[in-house]
């Protein structure tokens, strides 16, 4: 597990984002009073994007060598003995899917990936449908610039925005970071950087959500794709993610762990 002290610059966690394909990078462990968890600074593609969305394009080289812990985000951390119902707590509480797992000086990261393949096995249930768990779909002009997007995602508390009359793509937050810190990319940054994010929505790599037409949670687990960013779009068009499939039913009490 790749781990980082927060004094690295933001293009140094940029990039490993990029080529480590993790969600978040975590950082320094620290406790909660009157918690029975702790945790740990984080940085990920939303830590990224937030410091992008405060920064003048022509500050936008400088940004990237200002220290990650400035903008930084939190995960839980729990025991490799503790119940998974205490995991799923802290993913609620932290409103993040990722957490540490320490077991005997060692850590290895866990996500809602996890759950997602317990929920296919049947060791999670609900009998919420998918339908009643998804969230409306958002969708922008493919010309929409990628400053204007970050800018809508974190308004919306979204990570993915689907593409106008483009039947079903998508452009996460993942593949925003992979393509900025691309190498052609930051060389834009160097050289113009305030045209460093001055790039159509619609040229970044996009991805296609799957459809889905069951009714039963466990067959929308199933469908799910295996990368964080994979989503599904119920018939009345509306978006399925892994934090609908398992943490809303949870959140509404209405998951069982057998």
């Amino acid at each position: 597990m790749v781990q980082v002290s927060g004094k690295e610059p933001l293009i140094f966690t940029g990039s490993m984002l990029k080529i480590t394909e993790m969600q978040v990078l975590p950082g320094k462990e620290r406790a909660v009073p009157g918690r029975t968890y702790t945790l740990c600074e984080a940085f990920g593609g939303y830590s990224v994007l937030k410091r992008l969305a405060v920064t003048e394009p022509e500050g936008y080289y400088q940004a990237l060598w200002t220290p990650s812990e400035q903008f930084p985000s939190w995960i839980g951390a729990c025991d490799y003995g503790d119940p998974f119902t205490k995991l799923l707590g802290v993913y609620e509480r932290t409103k993040f899917g990722d957490a540490i797992i320490k077991h005997s000086g060692k850590k290895a990261m866990a996500s809602l990936n996890d759950a997602v393949v317990l929920m296919k096995e049947g060791r999670l249930a609900t009998e919420m449908s998918p339908e009643e768990v998804s969230s409306s779909l958002q969708a922008v002009s493919p010309t929409t610039s990628v400053r204007q997007a970050v800018e809508t995602m974190l308004r919306l508390h979204v990570r993915r925005l689907f593409l106008e009359g483009r039947r079903g793509a998508y452009v996460s937050d993942r593949a925003i970071i992979s393509e900025m810190f691309s190498p052609a990319r930051l060389e834009v940054a160097k050289e113009t950087p305030e045209k460093w994010l001055d790039v159509e929505l619609g040229s970044v790599p996009s991805k296609e959500a799957t459809r889905f037409q069951g009714s039963a949670m466990v067959d929308a687990a199933g469908e799910l794709g295996g990368s964080p960013d994979d989503c599904l779009l119920t018939p009345s068009g509306r978006v399925v993610t892994r934090w609908d499939i398992v943490m809303k039913p949870w959140i509404a009490e209405k998951l069982s762990v057998r």
